[in-house]
């Protein structure tokens, strides 16, 4: 398996005086978070996440080709066997991942936030979760905190929206996922409430094989062009992300 710092200095060697041909970085995302990364209306990969990385490679001086993985679990798999280069899909930064991953610095800061049920009895903040039914994506950072509540009963699902569909089915009595998700659902629907967990605070980066080191860089050196030249700023924009989610304030129902 070689790095992108290889291919690319190879690609490097062999072009001819004149010729602008750069690398293809293969670039892998599941499409399952909007507004993030999703699949649009006429069937292509779209959202913050696809926006951000095209800009961000390009600066780097690198063609991109976005690919989908069957699930998030597949996207690390994926890179690990040399399928794809880049991971991204709004993954967060740990000190686990990091044992066996490179990350760009970050990109996006967010937080953890839990869907439940709006109605007598149920969560009405995260304490009340103990021992209860939590839900999350597996292999997500979401999942790590859903097992870190005490006696929970944890259900890892490989859709986020089928941690919802069960949270609407009575399975679990809670979901866990960024904020910026779980708040447009409840605040856009009745039987669902959106609560807070205190310092549960995630940054994103662009995930790589631990040995591009050359790709590392020159992505950080990028994410800082558009950071300081304000594109990273109209991107959020542009996706409404510039600025917490309104959360919803409903009443609690006692009867």
């Amino acid at each position: 398996m070689r790095s992108i710092s290889v291919l690319f200095a190879v690609a490097v060697a062999v072009v001819q005086p004149g010729c602008t041909t750069a690398p293809a970085v293969r670039v892998a995302t599941d499409a399952v978070f909007p507004p993030f990364h999703y699949v649009d209306e006429s069937g292509s990969l779209a959202g913050f996440d696809i926006e951000f990385a095209r800009q961000a490679l390009e600066r780097a001086g690198m063609q991109v080709r976005f690919e989908r993985a069957e699930s998030y679990a597949a996207l690390f798999a994926g890179l690990q066997h040399g399928d794809y280069d880049v991971i991204a899909a709004t993954t967060g930064i740990t000190p686990q991942r990091q044992e066996r991953y490179g990350f760009t610095r970050p990109y996006f800061v967010t937080c953890l936030a839990v869907l439940v049920r709006a109605g007598a009895g149920e969560p009405r903040t995260p304490a009340d979760l103990k021992g209860r039914r939590v839900a999350a994506s597996a292999g997500t950072t979401s999942a790590s905190a859903a097992h870190r509540i005490e006696r929970a009963t944890v259900v890892e699902t490989t859709r986020w929206r089928d941690s919802l569909a069960a949270l609407r089915a009575g399975d679990v009595d809670a979901v866990i996922i960024d904020e910026f998700e779980a708040v447009p659902f409840a605040r856009d629907a009745d039987d669902l409430n959106v609560l807070a967990i205190p310092a549960a605070i995630e940054s994103y980066g662009l995930v790589l094989r631990k040995d591009d080191v050359d790709l590392r860089d020159r992505l950080d050196a990028a994410i800082d062009a558009m950071e300081a030249d304000g594109t990273l700023a109209e991107l959020r924009a542009r996706f409404d992300l510039d600025r917490p989610p309104d959360w919803p304030v409903k009443p609690a129902q006692t009867h």
